[in-house]
Parts: C-alpha cells; structure tokens; sequence
C-alpha cells in the first residue's frame, strides 16, 4: 500500500524518527501538500500531476473511465478528478507555513485520521460530461467529490464490484493508475518478490478492464500507470508481459519521487488487448 504517515509511540524520539521529520520538512512537495491540503490528500498526488503533464495520459476529452487501484488516501483520484472536472476544490490557501508548521500538520492529521475516514461516496447527480472515475482500497477512503471511493481489495472480489460501477457491463476503462507498493521488509530478495507480484496482480487486472484499441474505428487504447520497483524480475516483466501488449511503454521517476527511492512507474500507452485472456476468468497465472 501506499505509505502512511503514523504516530511514535512516546514523545522521545528516535534518532531515526527525527531524521524522517527533518526529511520531511525539508522536502517542497510535503510542504506543497501541507500548505494546499484541502486539494490533495497525499504527497503522491505530485507524482501523478508530474506524470500526465509529461506524458498526456488524461483529461476531460480522452478519459471517460478511470480506475485507481490501491487509492488511499484519495490523491492521485483528486488528481484525476480535477483534470476531468468532476470536482471543485476549495481556493488554495495562501499562507506560507514554516517547517514545524509543516510538520505540525503532518502529525495532526494522522492523529485525527483525515486521510483514511471510512466511507463509501458515489458521484452526486448530475456528475459532469457522466464520467467514472472508481477507487479502490483496502484501506478506507475520505469522500471525493465525482469519485465512487469503495472499501474492497481489487483481487478480492474487486473485479466483479467494479464491473456493477461501470455505466454497462461491456464498458472498459481509458485508465488504470496504481501505486501501490509492497510492505518492505528489508529483505531485497522477499521485497523484490513482493513487488513483482503486486505488478502481476495489477496487469492481470488491467488486461480484463482496459479498454483495448480499435483498428478498424481507428481509436487508442487504455492507459496503465504501474509502480515498481527496479530490479530483474521486473525487468523481465516489462519485456515478457507489458511489451508484447501495449503501444508505447515508458519507465519515469517524476522529480516528485525521492532520488533515493528505488521506486519508478510503468507509463504503458495504448493497450493492444492480450490474447491469453479467457472470458470470464481473472487468472493472472494465464497472462503470465
């Protein structure tokens, strides 16, 4: 899952708790969050802002269906929702915050659990240009406006609510986004594994609700926006699995990602349709 701000345990802090408070108020996207918190939720929505500015992934003219899976707490579908007009944030704030201020915030929010209230929201009538923007997590998710937010874990049952989301039961989604990452252990060999198979689970995901391009109607077919985290498994994933099936597949580290993370995305453009695909069945072990 995403990474989640917590509590310490007592007032002493570590060593290591204060050199992640100092990290994190020296860093321009936490403060920008900080300071514009009534428009995104999370850090990560940088990421994404990064992503579709480069890339052109999505927006009000070539996006009817987007689905974010693993979504806590809700900022990349701000995000989303935003550039497809399905929302009206509130007017950015204006204040400059200094870095306890920014820290300060970080810490109350957590304490008061405004990223991760459980509630289940649905577009209200009347939803601009009828688009579907669905998020799914394990975790709870705030209310977006213009955005179905579901408690469900997307291998769990996932496929099948999502499908009853969707305007028709044949509908595919112009975009699946993911940033889901694995609980590390510091274990390189059981992480790199844990993140494989996490990428696997998405793309056999994907491969069943993404819309795949039309020759004959001359259209493009879906986006995927895939985290991983590099290593050779994932290497020979990008060769094996994404390329035989989409467009255009571009690896990005957005400056928004931190420079010592290992963390980069699969930007995968125009999905071809993947052939091994059984009706009916959600299997990743047939895709892979």
């Amino acid at each position: 899952m995403r990474p989640t701000f917590t509590l310490f345990a007592s007032s002493a802090k570590s060593g290591s708790s204060k050199q992640w408070l100092a990290r994190q108020a020296r860093d321009p996207f936490v403060k920008a969050r900080a300071q514009n918190a009534a428009r995104y939720r999370a850090r990560s929505a940088f990421k994404l802002l990064q992503l579709n500015d480069h890339y052109k992934l999505f927006g009000p003219n070539k996006t009817n269906v987007a689905i974010d899976l693993g979504a806590a707490p809700g900022g990349w579908s701000q995000v989303v929702a935003d550039a497809l007009g399905v929302s009206e944030p509130e007017e950015p704030e204006t204040i400059q915050r200094s870095n306890e201020d920014v820290v300060e915030a970080i810490l109350a929010e957590s304490a008061l659990g405004t990223w991760s209230e459980t509630q289940t929201s649905a577009p209200e009538e009347g939803t601009k240009n009828r688009k579907t923007i669905i998020s799914l997590d394990v975790l709870p998710i705030k209310p977006l406006r213009g955005v179905r937010t579901v408690r469900q874990d997307f291998l769990d049952g996932g496929a099948e609510l999502v499908a009853s989301l969707l305007p028709t039961p044949d509908t595919k989604a112009d975009l699946i986004l993911s940033d889901i990452a694995p609980n590390m252990s510091g274990n390189k060999t059981h992480d790199s594994a844990a993140g494989l198979e996490i990428c696997q689970a998405v793309y056999a995901f994907a491969a069943h609700h993404l819309k795949a391009a039309d020759r004959e109607r001359k259209t493009l077919g879906g986006h995927l926006v895939l985290k991983y985290f590099a290593n050779e498994s994932t290497k020979a994933f990008y060769l094996d699995v994404l390329k035989p099936v989409f467009h255009h597949i571009y690896t990005a580290k957005p400056d928004a990602s931190r420079a010592e993370s290992n963390e980069y995305y699969f930007v995968c453009k125009s999905f071809h349709g993947d052939k091994r695909i059984q009706v009916g069945s959600s299997n990743k072990d047939e895709l892979l």
